[in-house]
C-alpha cells in the first residue's frame, strides 16, 4: 500500500512537466516504468496484480471448504473479474455487451 502511495506521489510530480495523460499511461497503466528517466519502478498494473495475488492467497489460506467458504471464494473471484470488464469493453465490439449493461 505504501508503494502505491509512492507511485502516485511520483506520478503527480512528473505530471507537472510531462502531462497527465502521458503520466497515466506511463505510471498507472503499465507493468513497469522509469521515474524521471532513471529510477525503475513497478507500474500500476503490476501493483494491482500483486494486490490481487495477495488477496487471493489470503482468501484461499483462510477459507474453509464448506458452503460458506466456497461462497467467500466465489465472491472474491467475482470482485477480481469485475475490474477486468473495462479491458474487455476495449477488446470486444459494442454488440457483445447487452444494452442495459452500464460499465
Amino acid at each position: 500500500m505504501a508503494y502505491a502511495v509512492l507511485l502516485i506521489f511520483l506520478g503527480t510530480l512528473e505530471a507537472r512537466s510531462v502531462g497527465v495523460s502521458a503520466v497515466q499511461a506511463r505510471y498507472f497503466e503499465s507493468w513497469g516504468c522509469l521515474s524521471f528517466g532513471m529510477i525503475p519502478l513497478i507500474g500500476g498494473a503490476g501493483v494491482g496484480a500483486l494486490a490481487v495475488l495477495n488477496i487471493s492467497a489470503s482468501v484461499f489460506r483462510r477459507a474453509r471448504f464448506t458452503l460458506r467458504g466456497v461462497g467467500l471464494i466465489l465472491t472474491h473471484a467475482f470482485l477480481v473479474n469485475t475490474g477486468r470488464r473495462r479491458e474487455w469493453k476495449k477488446k470486444y465490439p459494442p454488440w457483445f455487451f447487452s444494452k442495459a449493461e452500464k460499465i
